[in-house]
């Protein structure tokens, strides 16, 4: 069944459309003035996946998310990030719980050759619907809202100095007023494509154009080459 898209969704979404907008300026921000030469800085990705949740209930909820992260310099091998992630249910059965929810927090991660390995711990808020109607203790819920925080991590693999694949494996605690224990904690699996803007590295060009390895560095690195 195809769901409305929630407020916090259309917002991250706005966020990404804006990101994409100010690309010219944050490319233009992370090229260095040495020509052919640049250093690795600040940064800021965007990200879009597919995400399939188990929130504990009936069936899984299949929807997207979508997010901000904005890293900050290496530190000792590793780059903190702060991120804001956004999930909506789009495309899920009818007798399942849908989740509805929105992130913030830090990020860690570390570059392995093309591979960035991260782990996060992110606070938030949500919304759990349940199908139909939850009956315990004599009580009807339709949904449950309220405070949620979710930890995991994944692994980005860089295409190029743009664009990365992403995996992400996360799990939620929920406090619910629907089960014994009060509390459930949802799963979920997403993957993806981050889009990223404002990179800086330290790769140099070869000072001859006419050499082989100018047209190799430029398509590995096409912010480098950008006039």
């Amino acid at each position: 069944m195809v769901r409305p898209l929630s407020r916090v969704m259309r917002l991250a979404l706005r966020l990404s459309v804006c990101a994409f907008l100010l690309l010219p300026a944050l490319q233009a921000h992370g090229q260095a003035t040495t020509a052919g030469t640049l250093t690795e800085g600040a940064h800021v990705d965007v990200f879009l996946t597919g995400t399939l949740t188990h929130t504990g209930f009936v069936g899984s909820d299949r929807g997207l998310t979508g997010g901000v992260n904005y890293s900050l310099r290496h530190i000792f091998g590793f780059e903190p990030a702060a991120e804001l992630r956004a999930t909506t249910s789009l495309f899920s059965a009818s007798d399942a719980a849908h989740e509805r929810s929105f992130f913030l927090g830090p990020v860690v991660r570390r570059r392995i050759g093309r591979f960035e390995p991260y782990g996060d711990f992110l606070w938030g808020r949500g919304t759990i619907t349940y199908p139909g109607t939850y009956l315990y203790e004599d009580n009807q819920y339709v949904r449950t809202a309220g405070g949620t925080h979710e930890y995991g991590g994944g692994l980005g693999i860089r295409l190029n100095d743009l664009w990365s694949l992403k995996f992400d494996i996360q799990q939620q605690h929920w406090n619910v007023p629907v089960l014994p224990t009060g509390q459930t904690f949802a799963r979920s699996a997403s993957f993806g494509v981050t889009r990223r803007f404002g990179l800086r590295h330290d790769k140099e060009l070869p000072p001859d154009k006419n050499d082989p390895k100018w047209h190799t560095v430029c398509q590995d690195h096409p912010l480098l080459c950008k006039k």
